[in-house]
This record gives structure tokens, sequence and C-alpha cells, in this order.
């Protein structure tokens, strides 16, 4: 039986804010990389708005995952998708940006087509779940590192990173309000949007091996 007061997992990944409003994408995937590689991936405003127009050519939705997977790709790291969807976006049930009919979402879908076939070419591991649940997400965690997770808070889409785990809750960097804390329940829901359900797995390419045999830098909370 699967014990979530048993998990506990911390990583340091810094945290810098994000510079507008629509860069939460960008961002998160600076952090990210910055955590992996803090000397090819410096934090500041710069990296944030080259990482901005990369991501922005196939974000089609707010705190889209698949153009942030296909720059980590080009960037020289090994990347995990992990969806409900193998095409990673649902038609939503409910409406977060006004109305928009089906046809409209399918054709503006259709746009990160190619984006996500170019990052499977390039080695993208598109791993689909039937549900993204807490042992899915703690799972993760403790495989792969911190993740990149689209959420979905307040009708607004938001790109955050999990960064640990204990006592039910999940320890995040959130490049708008920084630092945070969030019960399983409440992320879990989170995470799973109308629009379907993503989180990133971004690691250095010698990282088939453990965690424990790279030495990832816990955080003591």
């Amino acid at each position: 039986m699967f014990e979530p007061e048993c998990a506990k997992v911390k990583f340091s990944v810094e945290f810098e804010s994000q510079s507008t409003q629509y860069t939460c994408v960008p961002k998160t995937l600076q952090l990210m990389l910055h955590y992996l590689n803090a000397d090819r991936t410096p934090l500041g405003r710069e990296v944030e708005s080259a990482f901005y127009q990369r991501v922005k050519l196939g974000n089609y939705v707010s705190g889209s995952n698949i153009s942030a997977a296909l720059v980590a790709l080009e960037e020289g790291f090994s990347v995990t998708l992990i969806t409900k969807c193998p095409t990673v976006y649902e038609y939503p049930q409910s409406q977060l940006c006004g109305v928009m009919s089906r046809n409209d979402f399918e054709k503006k879908m259709s746009l990160n087509i190619p984006v996500l076939e170019r990052a499977l070419e390039l080695g993208l591991e598109l791993k689909v779940e039937p549900v993204i649940d807490q042992k899915i997400i703690i799972g993760a965690l403790e495989s792969s590192g911190p993740l990149v997770i689209m959420t979905e808070i307040d009708g607004v889409l938001h790109n955050m990173i999990i960064r640990g785990f204990a006592n039910r809750l999940f320890y995040l960097v959130d490049p708008l309000r920084g630092y945070r804390r969030m019960h399983s329940a409440e992320l879990v829901r989170a995470i799973n949007t109308p629009y379907g359900a993503s989180m990133l797995a971004i690691r250095n390419k010698l990282s088939s091996m453990s965690l424990d045999e790279i030495n990832l830098p816990p955080l003591e909370i």
C-alpha cells in the first residue's frame, strides 16, 4: 500500500520572479535548467527573454509544456512529458478564457502538433498515464527530481516547479509568488486542469543513473 507520509524528497531549486505575467513558462524552464547546470543557464531577465522567444512559437495554450520540452531538448537535456492525453491537451469542459468552439480549439491545438513531433524526434519520452494523482506525482519526483507542472488555479493556467514533498505537502517554486507549500489534494486538483494534465521531468543526459548515483543536492526544510 502506498503511504505518502513516508515519501520525503526535497531539492534545492532557486527562485527568481518572472518578469511579466506572460513568462511563467520560460521562467520555470530557466529555473529548472539553472538547477541542473547553473553555469550553462544563468539566472536573469536576458535568458528568460530568450527562452520566451523560443517557447512562444509553440505556446498556443498559456502554460504549454510542449514548447518548453522542445527547448530543453534543444539545450541538450533529457525530457519526459507525463500526461493523461497522447496529444497532451483536451477540449476543456469549462471555459477559462472566454467561449471557444471545439473546432477553434482543435485548430489552435493543431499548431502544436509539429512542435510535439519535433520534440519526439529529438528524444522526448511521452509517458501517458490514465490519471495524474499523488502517487504518480511523487513517483516522478523521486525518480527524476524536480518537476515543471502546468496548473489551473482560480481560472488561470500557470507553470510552477515541484521541488519536494513531505507530510502531505508539496513544496513549490512559484515564479509569481516565490517558495510556497500546497496540500497534496489541492495540487492534484490544480494539475488536472480543464485542458488536461502535464508534467515535465528534465534531466541531464547522464541521468540514466539513479538520483543517489548522481547525488542531486537535497534541501533541508
